[in-house]
């Protein structure tokens, strides 16, 4: 499980029959992650990989002029692509989420926003479906186990604007699979990830 601190939060982590390595980056955007994805799959051989990131590429794009946020969506396009790149190069079954943008934030950031966090979302998600069926990987909606009527996520599931509660992480857990195949070759977890 990798990205942003959406994982590195993700508590409790779901029971399975194989082992989980959970590396998160609160704060870290998908455009910085991506190398550090390539080498974490490097040093831990995984056989499957499920990948959050991009709310805080949105998030950071939002406070910048609009053609820096073009050249920001455009990078982290690269970024996921990059990433469903190393993992079909290493033959990683990847899964790749969606981007949830912030839920309802509070009033001072919907003004720093001005509405370009959920545009940029979309975008970055319009583009994830095609970057998946490019390598080989597959596509899941976080908001599809999440989500309300409205398409929102309901106030149980929400820790603050960006970050889930517990009840939330035990219903996302339903996104991961439920068994995999061996690692190929495989190789002890390391004490420290890179990054």
């Amino acid at each position: 499980m990798f990205g942003d601190s959406r994982i590195a939060q993700w508590d409790p982590l779901p029971e399975r029959s194989f082992s989980i390595l959970r590396v998160g980056y609160p704060g870290e955007s998908a455009i910085r992650m991506a190398p550090l994805f390539a080498s974490l799959l490097e040093v831990s051989r995984p056989s499957a990989a499920f990948v959050q990131m991009g709310v805080n590429d949105a998030v950071a794009a939002s406070l910048v002029s609009p053609s820096e946020r073009d050249a920001a969506l455009a990078a982290s396009i690269r970024a996921f692509a990059a990433v469903a790149q190393a993992a079909e190069a290493r033959g990683v079954d990847l899964t790749i989420s969606l981007v949830v943008p912030p839920i309802r934030p509070e009033l001072r950031r919907r003004i720093l926003y001005r509405g370009a966090v959920d545009s940029y979302v979309a975008a970055l998600n319009a583009a994830i479906p095609e970057i998946a069926a490019r390598h080989g990987a597959r596509v899941v909606d976080p908001l599809a186990v999440l989500g309300g009527a409205d398409g929102t996520v309901p106030e149980a599931y929400r820790l603050d604007a960006l970050h889930w509660t517990q009840a939330a992480y035990r219903a996302l857990s339903s996104l991961l699979p439920e068994q995999i195949a061996a690692a190929p070759a495989s190789a002890p977890i390391p004490a420290e990830m890179p990054g």
